[in-house]
Formats: structure tokens, sequence, C-alpha cells
């Protein structure tokens, strides 16, 4: 007599079909070709489920509002996070107040705890510290972590040359003359130049600088080998 449980047929112990050395040892377990393909389809089905849901989250996502309250929503969905907290990034203008300044520094220091590796948020924190008048030593932190995470960056390499330029008064010499090697090593790239809105905003912020600190700027970026025609576009 063969017993069947659950589609899995035994056979007792002393069945004939079971040899006689083994008779009174062991079991034979056969299990049906139909049923296998049962389970391995029904590991497939419990397979697919989690990625399908997040592709749904994925497509909720993209139809959301653009409003910020609708990506506050997806802050902590996986996958989503990081775009989400950027999008619903605090803006800060030259109005805003100490608490919407520290709001945003908290915010991107979030958005790092997700994307730990990028150099151009890491160069927002620097900015946001700033901001938020905290110590030079923790906005020279967040500056190296994004010379770290990004040091052949074209774009961030003129990012924090223009950062270095702009807070040259209160930084150490090694990172003075890194912030010119950035500038110099984006003039000399042959992927971009330094366009001409970065230009713009760097005569900006030279002219309101001392004789005395312009001076400075001019002859580490002379020394470096920074261009006389780039130095003309900057007013120096």
């Amino acid at each position: 007599m063969t017993l069947s449980l659950a589609g899995i047929s035994v056979l007792p112990q002393h069945h004939p079909m079971v040899p006689a050395d083994r008779q009174g040892r062991q079991e034979v377990i056969v299990i049906r070709p139909r049923n296998i393909r049962l389970l391995t389809a029904l590991a497939v089905v419990g397979m697919c489920v989690w990625p399908v849901w997040q592709g749904f989250n994925v497509i909720r996502y993209a139809m959301a509002d653009s409003k910020l309250e609708a990506f506050q929503q997806w802050s902590a969905a996986s996958g989503l996070a990081f775009d989400a907290r950027e999008g619903a990034l605090t803006l800060v203008d030259d109005t805003s107040d100490d608490r919407t300044i520290r709001k945003r520094r908290d915010e991107i220091a979030e958005i790092l705890a997700i994307r730990p590796l990028s150099s151009r948020y890491w160069l927002k924190l620097a900015i946001s510290r700033v901001d938020a008048d905290e110590p030079t030593a923790k906005v020279l932190e967040a500056l190296e972590m994004s010379a770290v995470t990004g040091p052949n960056e074209d774009y961030m390499l003129t990012q924090r040359g223009l950062f270095g330029i702009w807070q040259w008064e209160v930084l150490p010499p090694e990172v003075k003359r890194r912030a010119v090697a950035d500038l110099v090593a984006r003039q000399n790239s042959s992927a971009n130049n330094i366009s001409d809105a970065m230009m713009a905003w760097l005569r900006t912020t030279l002219s309101g600088k001392t004789q005395q600190v312009r001076g400075e700027i001019r002859s580490a970026l002379i020394a470096q080998g920074f261009s006389k025609s780039n130095l003309d576009r900057i007013g120096l």
C-alpha cells in the first residue's frame, strides 16, 4: 500500500519495491514531477513579488505631485529616498532665517547618510555650514570629504575652486593652494573649460574683496598657471 501526502508518495518500509537490505531501516520518498514544477513556480512567483512591488512604488513616485509634501512621503522608501529627499530639500535665499539655514544643513546631512560618496553634497554641506556660521574646522571637514569622494570630477573641481576663492580669507594655506589647483585643472581640462557664468560669478565675488586679498589670489593663480586671458575675465 502506498501512502500519499500532499502529492508526495511514501512507500511503506516493507513494500516490495523497497530493497530487502533496506527494509526496516528507511523509507523511499518519491516526489512527482508535476509537484516539482508547482513548487518551482511558487518559488519564482514569491521571488518576483518584492521587485514588482518596488517597481510599483517607482511608478507612483514618478507620477507624484512635484510639491514638497509629495516628495516627503517617499523620503524613507528604499531606492527612492535620495531622489525624494533631494526634491524636498529646503531652499535658502538671502532673506532666509537661521532656522531655515539649519534645516537645510540637516537635510543635506541626511542625504549624505543615504549617499555618502556624493562629492556634490559634501560641498553643499560645507556651504551650508558656512551659512550656519559653524566653525571653520567643520566647514573644512566637509570640503575635504568632497575632494576625497570626487577628486577628478571636472564640474566639482570648478565648484571647489570657486568655494575656495569665496572663503579665501579664512582658509589655511594648503586649502588655498588646492582651490587654485582645482581651478587651473579645470582650465586645462580637455573635457570643458570654465564657463562664462562661473567666470562672471568669480569676477563678482572678487570685486567684493580687498585689494590685498585680490593681489594674493592673483599671485596664487599665476603661480599655478592660470592663463592671462582668464585673469582678465575675472578682473585680475
